[in-house]
């Protein structure tokens, strides 16, 4: 059989080939700029936490920077002591330590919980105005200054407990890029999440469970349409969130605390977790090769730094 090109000439031929040389190199081109698949899975849970909204990314976020250098701090005072000088670090609030000088892992995103409703409604974590105040008190005035001597101590305390109590996984690059990594990809997996199908079609059980509450049609109302997603967040503006300083009514620790019931009743809350939990699992080869060159388990780290503040706090002074 006769090619059938040649119908249309030898110099149309030429040009077929001229155009399928550059398809091939631009397709080429166009695979090579393609977004890399997220096509790795990382390690599943051991088992759900929806009430702490465990996720799988959290192993790689780094511990707030004043919580970590606090426990440090503790300890080197310690360390000091016990050499013979007194290095006394001030008394802070556990609970607000994270606020205190909050770092990026701020920004990972959490729904209000009970715990966090009744106590501060949708209010972000306020730092503690009388550890500050304490803080500020000791790095103006003379405790915190050492003599050349005392600086040496307080060096070779700190180091042997970097090298022996709390390793620092803080100031190693791999843990600071796979922490950033984490925060990024955690963030994109939440904003994907509260528009998953399954999540979005909750949002009127959760609506009708708020009204029935007796939460204020006109709230309601004001929260964005079902497509437009995060309900807290949309709580949140109703209420102000920038107003960090006011005073937090009861209406709206009423309103958190039934947020929060509808967002269990209404299948919300289950739904957004599974969803999150499942994007956050998903990532592309070169991520997953920056979050294992992590050295360490942040959960881990912070678990210490828990304990070592629990276990060695100063005893809160009169005020």
């Amino acid at each position: 059989m006769k090619n059938p090109l040649r119908l249309f000439g030898d110099q149309w031929i030429a040009k077929t080939v001229v155009l399928a040389v550059v398809v091939a190199g631009t397709a080429g081109i166009a695979v090579r700029n393609l977004p890399e698949p997220a096509d790795q899975t990382l390690p599943a849970l051991a088992s759900p936490d929806v009430a702490n909204w465990a996720m799988p990314l959290d192993r790689y976020i780094e511990v707030n920077d004043f919580s970590y250098n606090y426990a440090e701090l503790l300890l080197t005072s310690e360390c000091m002591a016990k050499r013979g000088v007194d290095w006394s670090i001030p008394w802070q609030d556990p609970s607000s330590l994270a606020a205190q000088f909050a770092g990026p892992e701020a920004d990972v995103l959490r729904p209000t919980d009970a715990t966090a409703a009744a106590s501060r409604a949708y209010r972000a974590v306020r730092p503690d105005g009388y550890s500050a105040y304490l803080w500020s008190e000791f790095f103006s005035g003379a405790g915190s200054r050492l003599t050349d001597s005392e600086s040496t101590v307080e060096s070779e305390c700190l180091s042997k407990i970097r090298r022996t109590v709390l390793p620092s996984a803080e100031s190693d690059d791999r843990a600071q890029a796979a922490s950033d990594l984490a925060i990024r990809l955690g963030t994109e997996a939440y904003r994907g999440a509260i528009q998953d199908p399954e999540v979005v079609a909750t949002l009127p059980a959760w609506r009708s469970c708020l009204a029935a509450a007796g939460v204020p049609t006109r709230t309601v109302e004001r929260l964005p349409p079902a497509t437009d997603g995060v309900i807290t967040a949309a709580l949140r503006r109703v209420f102000g969130p920038d107003e960090t300083g006011a005073v937090i009514t009861t209406r709206e620790t009423r309103t958190a605390t039934v947020d929060v019931a509808c967002q269990t009743s209404s299948g919300y809350r289950t739904a957004l977790y599974a969803a999150e939990t499942a994007r956050q699992r998903k990532v592309t080869a070169s991520d997953l090769a920056v979050l294992r060159a992590a050295p360490v388990d942040q959960r881990e780290v912070q678990r210490e730094v828990d304990r070592i503040v629990r276990e060695h706090l100063p005893k809160e002074p009169a005020h």
